[in-house]
């Protein structure tokens, strides 16, 4: 029997800089590189959140982000599946996209990432959960003015964070770059940070990089909370080339 560890990755503030990048990896407890060990990773939406934002944008929010990271060196493609995931179990990982109405978080979350892993590093399967008390839209470019957070951005960060890896604390430019403002879809462009990580993440397993517990989460202007929080056997702490377009 593999023994495994979930971790919620919910800190905003408490990523190490790492040399010469701003990116960080999450690692086990003995330093390896948490990621997935397949080709191809399959993630389905939450009727629910169909329903609060309509099923089109939806869809195209979630295609955006996982197109963005979609030709990685090493990394598997995230593909948007048909079907409906299982119902949310905090327990269980059923690769899904879900919107939480009530939200069990602290309010300044805008979304959150939860991976089930093996001692060994091996993602067994993840959760993107959406903040319903929060205001979201598939907002168009550039989005001025806009009150509410761009899905596609938001979910473009979570699904970094559902490859392996943590925030970039210190490049702003970053779609892992742990904060975002609404209005904003710079997110939705990987940087040079962001496609440096999933090279570093995949490329070289023996990855040992020091990481902290993330998700992506806001507050009126843009400023951030952060606290960690672990589950089961292990004690965790958060996870960084890109393809030319």
């Amino acid at each position: 029997m593999r023994t495994i560890a979930m971790v919620v990755w919910m800190g905003l503030l408490l990523g190490l800089p790492m040399e010469a990048h701003a990116f960080a990896l999450k690692t086990t407890a003995d330093g390896v590189a948490v990621r997935w060990q397949s080709d191809r990773v399959e993630l389905r939406i939450d009727p629910e959140l169909e329903a609060a934002y309509g099923e089109a944008a939806v869809k195209r929010a979630a295609e955006v982000a996982s197109e963005a990271w979609r030709g990685l060196a090493h990394a598997p493609d995230v593909v948007i599946a048909d079907g409906a995931p299982a119902a949310y179990d905090a327990e269980v990982r059923n690769n899904g996209i879900y919107l939480l109405r009530e939200w069990p978080f602290e309010h300044d979350q805008v979304a959150m990432t939860v991976t089930t892993y093996t001692v060994g590093g091996e993602i067994l399967g993840v959760d993107i959960l959406v903040n319903g008390e929060r205001a979201f839209d598939m907002l168009p470019e550039p989005a001025t003015g806009s009150t509410k957070h761009d899905l596609a951005a938001v979910l473009t960060h979570e699904v970094g964070h559902a490859l392996g890896l943590a925030h970039s604390e210190d490049d702003a430019d970053a779609t892992m770059f742990p904060n975002i403002r609404a209005g904003e879809t710079k997110q939705r462009t990987l940087s040079a940070d962001d496609e440096a990580a999933i090279d570093e993440a995949y490329a070289a397993a023996s990855a040992t990089s020091q990481v902290r517990a993330a998700a992506c989460t806001a507050v009126p202007g843009g400023t951030s909370g952060s606290f960690l929080a672990t589950a089961l056997a292990l004690v965790s702490v958060v996870l960084v080339r890109r393809r030319t377009r």
